[in-house]
């Protein structure tokens, strides 16, 4: 397991996650400026491209969501390196946020989506895990779970069912998230890693 603090992306990631997390839980209005808005993007609040990924709607998602970036967003920097760590993040969350926000001007029903943005970040991170790592097994509780080469078409199965239920349009950041995960070119190995 990669030590917290090997990366200064995957370290800042927590601790904005926990800082803006815990005091939009605090404030409870603050929900409602973090999170993402294709509407009052398009009306001029551009900082909502950004600052919905670092927000999670309950103290318990966002433990696992640091968690999970601490697991497998370390195991990405710790290969790929920071900046392609970074320029992923940038690629696959920030794209999936500008994307939903022009189908919004087309798609009138996308207007009203809001979005926070801990599922897609969970999503992203392990697709680009498993994707990275394939024959790696996810380890829960010391039980060997599943490989990586598995992971993502469970994934994208569970979005599929959310994306079902919710409604496509409402579920367009995680589905958008998802396919550019998915898509996304792979990183070279920036570090040899010794096994």
């Amino acid at each position: 397991m990669p030590v917290l603090g090997a990366s200064k992306v995957v370290w800042g990631w927590i601790v904005l996650s926990i800082i803006m997390s815990l005091v939009a839980h605090a404030s409870g209005w603050m929900f409602g400026v973090l999170a993402f808005e294709p509407d009052r993007v398009l009306r001029g609040e551009l900082w909502r491209l950004a600052t919905w990924v670092f927000v999670d709607e309950s103290l318990t998602r966002i433990v696992v969501t640091c968690l999970m970036l601490h697991r497998f967003g370390g195991a990405l920097a710790e290969s790929w390196g920071d900046q392609a760590l970074r320029r992923y993040a940038i690629a696959v969350l920030g794209g999936a946020a500008v994307v939903t926000t022009l189908l919004a001007v087309v798609l009138p029903p996308v207007h009203d989506t809001v979005t926070i943005g801990g599922w897609s970040v969970r999503y992203a991170i392990l697709i680009g895990w498993a994707r990275q790592f394939p024959d790696d097994i996810v380890v829960l509780f010391d039980n060997p779970v599943m490989a990586g080469k598995r992971l993502v078409p469970c994934i994208l199965a569970v979005v599929g069912v959310f994306a079902l239920i919710n409604g496509p349009l409402t579920s367009l950041p995680e589905l958008l998230t998802c396919a550019a995960a998915c898509c996304y070119p792979l990183a070279q190995r920036a570090v040899l890693r010794d096994e």
